[in-house]
């Protein structure tokens, strides 16, 4: 039997930065497809704004979306972060004690 956490869940959607002309729109479709599942994500990046209007929440750095987090996040909750590895998504992970 898979461990499940009991908590609540929160989804962090990063910039996906090698997508090149295409990335606008493909942002875009990830926001829509959040929003299709229910799911009301912190985006992060350039194209954060754009995505938020569709669900959810922006920020623009690894800093504000560390302080998002923290004020929100209790002990048993799950936070997914999906990133370009270029963004450096996993440091919140890093700086979440420091």
């Amino acid at each position: 039997m898979a461990c499940r956490p009991a908590g609540r869940k929160w989804v962090v959607l990063g910039e996906m930065k090698e997508l090149g002309e295409m990335a606008q729109r493909l942002h875009l479709e990830v926001a829509e497809e959040a929003a299709r599942l229910g799911l009301r994500p912190l985006y992060l990046g350039s194209h954060a704004r754009a995505q938020a209007a569709l669900g959810g929440e922006a920020v623009e750095t690894l800093e504000e979306a560390l302080l998002w987090l923290k004020a929100r996040v209790a002990p048993g909750d799950l936070v997914y972060l999906k990133a370009s590895r270029a963004l450096g998504l996993e440091r919140i992970l890093e700086l979440w004690s420091a």
